[in-house]
């Protein structure tokens, strides 16, 4: 009788042990969630809002086209997030300001509206881009998981412009050409190396990418696009080559700010005088 009350005794230990330890077991990992929500998806811009589930928490926000995005996130072993500290980094050296404040500064919290275009300045219809965002302490570490947000454009709006254009003259540093159109839809043109338009041509490229790069690099330069209307006629005096018998084209393309890219990518060949 008493060997069967010791075992019973041991039996209860045993399950008030097991109980005790199941109430003892660590609370379920809690960090922080970053919601990304599209709102609205043009062909030329993404709007999306943002929220944190700690809204105490600083969060960074950006967005870039995929490929940028897959590309950045290989130069570091903490992906995205060690690409743009070692930016900052590189700033700072210049500005004198520590890196960790010069990120904060472009951080937010709580729930915030985004337009897409702000980050990227231009965008291209049916491009494939990621949004993405991570928490950061006061001192730049990163505290949350990675959240990102895949989305690609959509669809051209076309322009019914139809454009052609002739070269009539070239120079050393250009070209005379005359442009024809058939209404005032406006359009972009540009002069670029023949070895810049075939990396785009190249595997992994588009010409849609080429016609974000020559905008971008627009915008970066004089604050704005230039952009053409009706007929018109360019020369060396507004669009200049940089090297003399070289290979280049005339690029052009139906544009505006509010649709973005209207027509395909068009290429014409041309070869600088050698004097």
């Amino acid at each position: 009788m008493k060997k069967t009350l010791s075992t019973l005794t041991i039996l209860l230990v045993l399950l008030v042990g097991c109980k005790n330890d199941e109430k003892s077991e660590p609370a379920a990992d809690t960090k922080p969630v970053i919601n990304i929500t599209l709102t609205n998806v043009t062909s030329n811009n993404v709007q999306f809002t943002t929220e944190c589930s700690d809204p105490d928490v600083t969060y960074y926000v950006y967005g870039m086209t995929k490929s940028k995005y897959l590309t950045e996130s290989t130069y570091s072993s903490d992906s995205i997030y060690g690409f743009e500290k070692s930016w900052f980094e590189f700033v700072s050296q210049s500005s004198g300001e520590p890196w960790y404040k010069l990120m904060l500064e472009r951080c937010v919290t709580g729930k915030q509206s985004h337009n897409l275009v702000d980050f990227t300045y231009v965008m291209d219809p049916e491009m494939e881009y990621v949004i993405y965002a991570y928490g950061i302490d006061s001192l730049g570490n990163r505290i949350t998981d990675f959240f990102t947000r895949e989305v690609t454009t959509a669809e051209m709006v076309p322009s019914a412009n139809e454009i052609s254009v002739e070269i009539t003259q070239t120079y050393v540093n250009g070209v005379d050409a005359t442009f024809t159109t058939t209404n005032n839809d406006s359009y972009y043109v540009t002069l670029q190396r023949k070895s810049y338009v075939e990396f785009f041509q190249g595997d992994g490229h588009t010409l849609g990418e080429m016609a974000v790069d020559v905008i971008s690099a627009d915008i970066s330069a004089n604050g704005e696009v230039a952009l053409l209307s009706g007929n018109q006629s360019i020369t060396t005096d507004d669009y200049r080559c940089q090297k003399k018998d070289a290979d280049y084209y005339l690029i052009y393309f139906s544009y505006d700010e509010q649709y973005g890219r209207r027509s395909e990518v068009h290429l014409v060949p041309f070869h600088t005088a050698a004097e």
